[in-house]
């Protein structure tokens, strides 16, 4: 694992690495998973609502985090109840 990307992504959703995960809120967990799912770059990304318990800044920001996975040739697959972030 790349660490720098690992601490690229955790600065970048403005999350503290060093908090332990049964402190975190409901916002900083579904960060947590977003790392998780981008840390190895994977080729698929298969998200369920990615962006549940953010706020819209970081909304935003997972979806340049993803748009850049998939400008890098990852495909990406995720579900939402909130049909502008399917259509973006």
């Amino acid at each position: 694992i790349d660490q720098g990307h690992v601490r690229d992504l955790a600065r970048r959703l403005d999350l503290d690495l060093s908090m332990p995960i049964k402190n975190l809120s409901k916002g900083n967990k579904q960060k947590v998973g977003v790392v998780q799912a981008l840390m190895h770059r994977p080729e698929l990304l298969l998200l369920d609502e990615p962006t549940a318990g953010l706020d819209p800044l970081m909304q935003q920001e997972v979806y340049r985090l993803l748009r850049e996975a998939q400008a890098d040739g990852a495909t990406v697959f995720f579900s939402s109840h909130i049909i502008s972030e399917v259509e973006a």
